[in-house]
């Protein structure tokens, strides 16, 4: 009973970060690829050329860090304004190119800069904010609606593309950023960065060097980086990863609904078990379970069901690295400077996607198969996880509730 009381104190700051990341870039990834093959088809643009556009993703580096402080300084309603304003503008923008790919890679480099103000650095901040006894189950629900909104939404929008063309879909997810955004900051709290407590220093070097002085924030940021190497197989190489180990096709679709399936589980029992375990220790084993997966992939098992229980491992724990972190970080550092560490750790996390892809892409060059990226992969993920154990050890900077 006290568990569900702090979800109906607090439903308001909870449905407003889950509409504000369900409407803002967090989106971005399960949206744009229904409008692929529509761009290609009536710009003629190369698919060599099309792939450049995963370059901007590396102004989120940059970004987050600015955005996670500007959080603590001025409080999430402030910070999430901006996205909320902005998002829409850059869908109807989209719907608005007349062809040309750096057109088009502009408005993602504008996404991924001033929308990076509608992400999981900003409205994370109202969950551990305003919830206790119940912190991960709700961080588990916020962080899910991306996810849901894409899973509803992108049939929708299939159809619209289909039926009205491209640029009528770029409008209608304008409609809804707009609207889900503005009601999000109606059920937002406006009251600073932290309702009755210090907010972060106006000189970001008593804060910064704070953090950057402590052991703990050095362990949680390297053991971000490592267990997200995987990220670049599951946003991009998935199937073809399976099919390279004999998978059909079909079989390999197959597969990638049970990782879609893997994630919603996995995602709902980290955020039951950070309310009831230590943090740490469900990130190591949690966070541990897609080196396993990388190397039952690697190994010589190409059974289907030894594929399939490969990618159930990794989905368990796909996007449950933000909840066990974000729990980590308000347990070592509180709230006060918490949007601070976490735009510094996510930054990690995004580092991470590109090293990987650079690393695999080398990997391929070199051997000609993705045995390599796995193995040396799944052992980064699994130091990664151990090195919660040294997080574990570690003396809380400040009380949680600070």
């Amino acid at each position: 009973m006290h568990y569900l009381e702090d979800f109906r104190q607090n439903w308001r700051p909870l449905l407003g970060a889950a509409l504000g990341l369900g409407s803002g870039m967090a989106m971005t990834s399960f949206i744009l690829p229904v409008f692929a093959p529509h761009l290609l088809a009536e710009f003629g643009w190369p698919k060599a050329d099309f792939a450049m556009v995963g370059v901007a993703s590396v102004l989120v580096l940059f970004s987050i860090p600015l955005v996670g402080r500007m959080t603590d300084l001025f409080g999430v309603w402030k910070v999430a304004a901006v996205g909320v304003a902005v998002t829409p503008l850059t869908y109807v923008a989209l719907s608005l190119q007349s062809g040309s790919i750096y057109q088009y890679l502009a408005i993602l480099a504008v996404q991924m800069t001033l929308c990076a103000t509608s992400t999981a650095t900003v409205y994370t901040r109202l969950i551990v904010q305003y919830f206790e006894r119940s912190r991960g189950g709700a961080l588990a629900v916020t962080v899910s609606a991306p996810a849901i909104v894409g899973a509803l939404g992108s049939p929708l929008i299939a159809m619209v593309n289909q039926d009205h063309g491209w640029r009528a879909g770029f409008l209608v997810i304008a409609g809804w950023s707009a609207a889900a955004g503005v009601l999000a900051l109606a059920l937002i709290p406006r009251d600073g960065p932290a309702a009755g407590r210090e907010p972060a220093r106006d000189r970001p070097t008593g804060d910064y060097g704070e953090i950057l002085r402590n052991p703990t924030f050095w362990y949680i940021f390297l053991a971000a980086f490592l267990v997200s190497l995987p990220q670049i197989l599951t946003n991009s190489q998935l199937a073809l990863v399976l099919m390279d180990k004999g998978a059909s096709a079909e079989g390999a679709g197959r597969m990638v609904a049970l990782f879609a399936m893997g994630v919603v589980v996995g995602r709902i029992a980290a955020g039951l078990a950070l309310d009831r375990y230590e943090a740490e220790i469900v990130g190591l084993i949690g966070l541990s379970l897609p080196g396993f997966g990388m190397f039952l992939i690697a190994s010589s098992l190409d059974q289907p069901m030894a594929l399939g229980l490969a990618v159930l491992l990794i989905g368990l724990a796909f996007g449950a690295e933000g909840d066990v972190i974000a729990y980590i970080i308000v347990k070592h550092f509180g709230v006060r400077i918490y949007g601070t560490v976490i735009g510094l750790t996510f930054a990690a996390i995004g580092g991470a996607a590109t090293f990987g892809a650079v690393a695999l892409s080398q990997s391929l060059r070199l051997t000609g198969d993705y045995n390599a990226f796995l193995l040396v992969g799944g052992v980064g993920v699994l130091l990664g996880s151990l090195l919660f154990l040294l997080v574990r050890r570690r003396t809380p900077l400040v009380p949680a509730a600070a």
